[in-house]
This record gives C-alpha cells, structure tokens and sequence, in this order.
C-alpha cells in the first residue's frame, strides 16, 4: 500500500481554509450596519438609558443601562431571560411584536456577571448607601424591519405603563 502524503495534505489544506471562511462569513454576517446614539425615547422607570442601538445585518441590539442606588434595604432588580412571561420585547408599527432573542454580557459597575443569560437573574446593589451601582446588558432581537421608525421596548407583555419595569417608549430608530 502506497501513502499519498500530497493527498492528504491537499484535504488538510481544504479543511483549513473551509473552516476559515466559515469564520470570516460569521464575522461578515454579523456586521453593525448603523449604529445610533443619543437615542430619543421616553422612559417610565428613573435612571434608565439606552447608550446606543445597533442595526447590525442579522440582529438589532439595544445597550441598556440603569442606575441604582443603595438607599433600601435588601433591594435588587430582576433581568429576565428570553422566553420567560417577563422577558424584553418589541412593540412596532401595527403592533408587530418582536421577542427578545438573548440578553448578553450582563455587567454591574463593569464586571461581568453573567455573558448569556438563560435564567433569571437577581442583581442586588452592594454600592455605598447613596452612591449608585452601574448595570448594563445588551438586549438582542431579530432583524427588525425596515419599515420600523419608532418602536417600544417593553419588559414583560401587559407592563408597558409599569413605573417599575424597565420600559423604554416611542423610540426614534431613523435618525
């Protein structure tokens, strides 16, 4: 039996390089086509911003952040994964309803805690009595449609006026 040392390089050589356009095609296809920053929006809950959204080629996703603050006792806020009944989604025209597709890279005062989260999470504020703690995520959904100029980002389906969810009204996605 004669070994074909060129053959096997050859496969070798093509399974590198198909492996290495399979991650330069999942780096292209996840590009941000447009970012926005100084959002416009009207919030119901105090202390909570949207930092910027990306418009990426498969994906929309929203950085929020919200500030707490230590001056209860025993007080934490609660993020929710996606699919549960008190999960993010989307409101848009026609009352089009986008679910939240994950929450990602869940910090507080800038450690992460959580990369993906895929159950409830309880944040509780270990800061100084008056000085805020700093939490953030990312919220990822589908592709939103091109059509979309204003949309709602509401947590848990029925809460939109809720002053204590983190919801976030009337905000402008075509500037």
């Amino acid at each position: 039996m004669k070994f074909n040392f060129f053959g096997i390089k050859s496969v070798l050589l093509f399974l590198v390089t198909l492996v290495s356009l399979s991650f330069t095609f999942e780096k292209l296809s996840a590009q941000t086509i447009k970012t926005i920053v100084n959002i416009e929006y009207k919030t119901v809950c105090e202390n909570t911003f949207l930092d910027k959204i990306e418009l990426r080629s498969d994906a929309t996703v929203f950085y929020f952040r919200y500030l707490f603050y230590n001056d209860v006792k025993d007080f934490y806020i609660t993020i929710y994964p996606p699919g549960s009944n008190f999960s993010w989604y989307l409101r848009g025209a026609k009352k089009v309803m986008y679910k939240c597709t994950a929450v990602k890279n869940v910090r507080q005062d800038g450690k992460m805690i959580n990369e993906d989260l895929t159950k409830m999470l309880k944040v509780t504020s270990d800061g100084q009595k008056g000085n805020p703690v700093t939490f953030t995520c990312e919220i990822h959904f589908k592709l939103l449609k091109s059509t979309e100029k204003k949309i709602d980002l509401i947590e848990a389906i029925g809460q939109k006026r809720n002053k204590n969810n983190f919801n976030f009204l009337n905000i402008r996605l075509d500037k």
